[in-house]
């Protein structure tokens, strides 16, 4: 069960109340917020986040083994037995994967259908963190936990806040420093959450790692038992819940970390940081990790380090950065390595901006000339693609493309030529 400190800082994300708290759920008025695996579930919405999540799983485990049909199909079609040998150490990556990871999953298990969730962040998404945190990311990890141990002091009993955490290698590595500091780790994927706590308790995970694009044949695909010493200090607890509806009092924490998480978020930099400085407390401490640079859709949304230094320095009353250079998702199974500029800053009193605030706002489809071409090519597509049952060459396909809309034989032959390069460039 979660300990009473930790307890104190929680409310209801829905409706700001206070919560009670049962043995297999938390609870506040009408709305139930479920423990999985004795990770609360403090999303906003819960019982629709957490259809969505499993309408997520059942969309990626049907994907994979769609992919792994395709592999086994590729696998004996293949005349060169090397390429069999690499294709099949992918599909023994890929059914260990799956295997383990519904196994983690299983409190997600549901025996009905759901409809997939159109959200950019899937079950998969980031799932190269387990291993950048817990097997080949040791260094990078290290440098932002000893620019950490540098603006951190052990001294007293404070609440400190990890958004974002991930896989939670670092979280790890600062409850074992830290032992007189309570810290919480969130994050909204539940794949790395609650890997990350059976590691914390000293399970063992079995993954592989595996690539599309490897170096060498040995480096296709490799097994990894993770597994580390169980974390004995109590000191240390995972949220499962979703920015910016955190289930938290304001100003409850001493210390927010925010390791690579302001720039992924679909809400602008300044607005993602200025609401969460409403959680730290009037003398707390702020530490940003991550890119140089923000990157967005939007031009108007995106900053390079000058913007973003100026944000974060006019949000505290004391502020202070530096800039390294690192190997970035130093995996030793890829064959290309990347180098990242990085920003580690600390900001300390934060400095609220209310019109900044968030709010609630309903998506609009524009009808842009953008769309009006998006509608054009996609009814096309339809027009053609629901014709395809098998594999089809460009001869066959220009059949259906003449059928459909009557073009000259030449011109279909053309435009089925052109349409499955640009299929094939699409989903690859």
């Amino acid at each position: 069960m979660i300990n009473n400190t930790v307890k104190q800082l929680l409310i209801c994300p829905t409706t700001k109340d206070d919560l009670s708290f049962h043995k297999d759920h938390y609870l506040n008025s009408n709305i139930k917020y479920p423990l999985i695996e004795g990770i609360p579930w403090l999303c906003k919405y819960p019982d629709k986040s957490f259809l969505a999540w499993i309408g997520k799983i059942q969309q990626f485990e049907k994907e994979e083994r769609l992919q792994q049909d395709y592999l086994d199909s590729l696998i004996s079609k293949s005349k060169s037995e090397i390429t069999k040998q690499r294709l099949n150490k992918i599909l023994v990556a890929k059914k260990g994967n799956l295997k383990s990871m519904l196994s983690i999953l299983q409190d997600f298990s549901f025996n009905k259908s759901v409809p997939g969730d159109l959200s950019t962040q899937q079950i998969h998404s980031y799932f190269e963190l387990i291993f950048r945190d817990w097997i080949w990311g040791e260094q990078e990890v290290n440098t932002y936990f000893d620019y950490i141990k540098k603006n951190i002091s052990k001294e007293g009993e404070k609440n400190i806040l990890i958004l974002g955490a991930g896989a939670c290698k670092l979280s790890y590595k600062l409850a074992k420093e830290y032992k007189n500091h309570q810290f919480i780790s969130t994050d909204h994927n539940p794949l790395l959450m609650l890997t990350a706590k059976k590691i914390f308790e000293g399970d063992k995970v079995d993954l592989w790692d595996y690539d599309h694009y490897p170096i060498d044949l040995e480096n296709t695909a490799i097994r990894y038992e993770i597994k580390s010493s169980p974390l004995v200090n109590k000191n240390h607890e995972f949220i499962l819940t979703s920015f910016p509806d955190l289930p938290f009092k304001e100003k409850s924490f001493d210390v927010i970390i925010a390791p690579w998480f302001l720039d992924i978020l679909d809400l602008s930099f300044e607005k993602a940081l200025n609401h969460s400085l409403r959680f730290l407390k009037d003398n707390g401490e702020y530490i940003f990790i991550g890119p140089c640079n923000v990157h967005k859709k939007d031009l108007e949304k995106r900053l390079c380090s000058d913007e973003m230094n100026n944000y974060l320095k006019n949000s505290f009353k004391s502020y202070e950065s530096q800039m390294e250079d690192i190997l970035y998702l130093n995996n030793p199974i890829k064959s290309q390595k990347r180098k990242e500029r990085i920003l580690l800053s600390k900001g300390q009193k934060p400095i609220i901006d209310e019109n900044l605030k968030i709010q609630e706002e309903t998506p609009t489809l524009r009808m842009t000339p953008e769309l009006q071409q998006y509608k054009m090519v996609n009814e096309t597509y339809y027009h053609i693609l629901k014709n395809v049952t098998e594999d089809i060459t460009a001869d066959d396909l220009a059949i259906i493309i003449h059928k459909e809309f009557n073009f000259g034989p030449e011109e279909c032959l053309k435009y089925a030529d052109h349409l499955i390069k640009k299929i094939n460039h699409d989903i690859s």
